[in-house]
């Protein structure tokens, strides 16, 4: 049969075989650096649904990151205190607290509250205009003049370096230019109406939360100092708790859904408070303890698999060349990854101890076969089809995965084909070819009962 001349090419040339596959893998060992772990959640969904576009576009223009941690103290002076530690830190941003307002010398913030009170005052009844937006004077009269006097605003920014107030008129610029650009020209365009309606509804619930916050400046009080109870309630129950505990927002300056970033932003803050916690500290937690865990998995399938290869068939070279095939198209797999640019991640570590048990499996019953027949040829008989069947049969369910939208259950697809062929491969040559050169010299594997 064909695949008996196939099997043939290498079992006739044991030795230089077993050389060919050294150096591949030599030259699959030079590959290892480049294959990493990502440890990024953001990388593993669905690509290109709007939760996640919107939260990559956060992370690359907003001022501050959108996730933070969050820390207790038990009153408003310990509080203050531990946000005057926090900020001394290199990697926090910003810290929040209500406690800021709350404590200190409230008779020296009166000046300025009146100042507020009186620029605010005018501004309290503002008028809600409910009539619907003509776009021809918000196109011509509003949005292209204010276009204009923000390119004169961020020369004089320049003038005065002011880099991130530059920022953040470029930001308001592009904004206005993609609503001129998407807004409807003429009353006959298709979508006319509806984008009236959209800018009328937009622009009466902006004046009413303008009317909002303007009256509640307006309206501060300046005898005795700010407490609780004078808080907006989604502030109040937001930052203290009902006991009087104060609770702190710290946010980071890098991107913390990035490892190392992440692991210096929680490493700094549980030098001051152990017991920190969020989302940057759960998300730390869970991949450390969820890649420890399918390693240790894997380790302790090798340990098992070996232990119960000894006890099967009262060989350690038999033992050993069961997992031969394992340790060999492992090493190849990672070499691909590294080659392919494809991480692994939380998603696809799963497929360790998987890898692990399929690919033993080939090198078992190769050996079963070699035990009956004493001949390490393979392909032309059952057991060689066997295998080859199961393999391609599991390396086709998990590639189906490769279609998947998300893009964790696609990695894992491709990490468990690549790594079954590679040990399926391995178990076909490495194996007989080993099972041929023991056999010269002499070696037996007993039957066992």
């Amino acid at each position: 049969p064909l695949r008996a001349r196939i099997e043939r090419l290498w079992l006739d040339r044991p030795v230089a075989l077993l050389f060919g596959l050294l150096a591949i893998s030599a030259l699959a060992a030079t590959q290892l650096a480049k294959c990493r772990f990502d440890y990024n959640l953001l990388n593993l969904q669905t690509d290109g649904i709007p939760s996640v576009i919107f939260e990559k576009k956060l992370i690359n223009a907003a001022s501050k990151s959108v996730v933070f941690c969050a820390s207790i103290a038990d009153d408003v002076e310990g509080a203050i205190a531990k946000k005057t530690q926090f900020e001394a830190l290199p990697s926090i941003a910003s810290v929040e607290t209500m406690a800021t307002y709350l404590g200190g010398d409230w008779e020296e913030k009166i000046p300025s509250i009146e100042r507020v009170r009186a620029l605010a005052e005018p501004f309290k009844n503002i008028e809600i205009d409910t009539q619907p937006v003509d776009i021809e004077i918000l196109r011509v009269e509003r949005l292209n003049p204010l276009k204009g006097y923000l390119l004169y605003t961020q020369k004089r920014l320049a003038e005065l370096d002011q880099p991130e107030l530059i920022t953040e008129s470029q930001r308001l610029r592009d904004a206005i230019m993609l609503l001129l650009n998407t807004m409807p020209v003429n009353a006959q365009d298709d979508g006319y109406a509806a984008a009236v309606a959209k800018l009328s509804r937009f622009q009466q619930e902006l004046f009413r939360e303008m009317r909002r916050i303007f009256t509640a400046l307006a309206d501060q009080e300046t005898e005795g100092g700010l407490t609780a109870e004078d808080l907006p309630p989604e502030l109040r129950n937001r930052f203290i708790g009902r006991t009087g505990k104060q609770l702190l927002q710290i946010y980071p300056k890098e991107d913390v859904w990035e490892r190392e970033p992440q692991k210096t932003f929680i490493r700094e803050l549980r030098s001051i408070d152990p017991e920190i916690t969020g989302t940057p500290v759960q998300q730390f937690e869970y991949t450390s303890l969820l890649v420890n865990s399918y390693l240790q998995a894997g380790g302790y399938a090798l340990a098992a698999i070996l232990a119960m290869a000894l006890i099967y068939f009262r060989s350690l070279i038999a033992a050993m060349l069961t997992l031969a095939p394992v340790l060999l198209g492992g090493l190849w797999t990672l070499a691909i990854l590294g080659l392919t640019d494809v991480p692994l991640n939380p998603a696809n570590i799963m497929t360790l101890p998987l890898v692990i048990g399929i690919g033993v499996t080939n090198g078992v019953h190769i050996l079963n076969r070699f035990q009956e027949e004493g001949s390490p040829e393979l392909l032309a008989v059952s057991t060689g089809k066997a295998v080859i069947v199961s393999g391609l049969t599991t390396i086709a369910g998990f590639a189906s995965l490769l279609v998947a939208q998300h893009q964790g259950i696609a990695s894992l697809g491709f990490v468990m084909s690549i790594g079954v062929g590679a040990c399926l491969i391995a178990g076909l040559t490495l194996v007989p070819a080993c099972l041929l050169l023991l056999q010269k010299t002499g070696w037996k594997l007993r039957a066992t009962s």
